[in-house]
Formats: C-alpha cells, sequence, structure tokens
C-alpha cells in the first residue's frame, strides 16, 4: 500500500498549541461538531453549524484515516504508531505527516484535547 499526504484548511482561527516534548502523550479526540465523509480517495472534514471553523477540509485517504483514528480518544504517539504497523514508510516521515495533519486539525479546532 502506498502512503501519501494531503492535507489543507484555509482558516483565520488559531488554537494555543502545547509545548512540543509533551504534544505527542496528550489525549485528544475530533469534536462532534465535525463529520467526517468519504468521496472516493478523497475526505472531506464538514463543520456542523455548532463548530467555530465554518468550511470544509479536503484531504488523501492518509488524512481519511487518521481522522477515523481520531474518532476515539487517542495520542498523537499512538496514531503515528498504528499507521507506521499499517503503512510501508519510514517512520520519521509518517510522524512528520501526522504531526501536520493534527495541527491543521487544531488550528480549525477540530480536535478536543
Amino acid at each position: 500500500m502506498s502512503y501519501q499526504v494531503a492535507f489543507a484548511a484555509d482558516t483565520a482561527f488559531q488554537r494555543s498549541m502545547p509545548h512540543p516534548e509533551n504534544e505527542r502523550k496528550l489525549k485528544m479526540k475530533l469534536k462532534k461538531d465535525f463529520i467526517v465523509h468519504e468521496a472516493g480517495k478523497e475526505t472531506m472534514l464538514v463543520a456542523t453549524g455548532s463548530a467555530k471553523f465554518s468550511g470544509i477540509v479536503k484531504g488523501n485517504s492518509t488524512a481519511g484515516e487518521v481522522l477515523e483514528l481520531l474518532k476515539t480518544e487517542t495520542t498523537e504517539a499512538e496514531i503515528v504508531k498504528k499507521m507506521h504497523e499499517k503503512y510501508d514508510a519510514p517512520e520519521g516521515a509518517i510522524e512528520r505527516d501526522v504531526k501536520k495533519i493534527i495541527s491543521e486539525l487544531k488550528k480549525i479546532g477540530a480536535i478536543d484535547g
């Protein structure tokens, strides 16, 4: 199975970020204000009316898998581990990509934790 990441969101919404050393250990979960929708190889994250972010975020199937893992409480480290078990890719590359996706989700306020 190939491994790639594509995830983008356009927003002015910002959240304060935890210290990088502790970031991988924090429990987090996708907020209920967001709905995940898969359309072929593309995954969309749709904000509901109660979310502060207004819009749709598009990502590839890799981003979709991260979103799927975030439906239950997890940590960044747990996501990286599960992605590494599934994909034949260097762990460092997976870690960077997962960090990027989580960072974008935090910017739009899609993650509790």
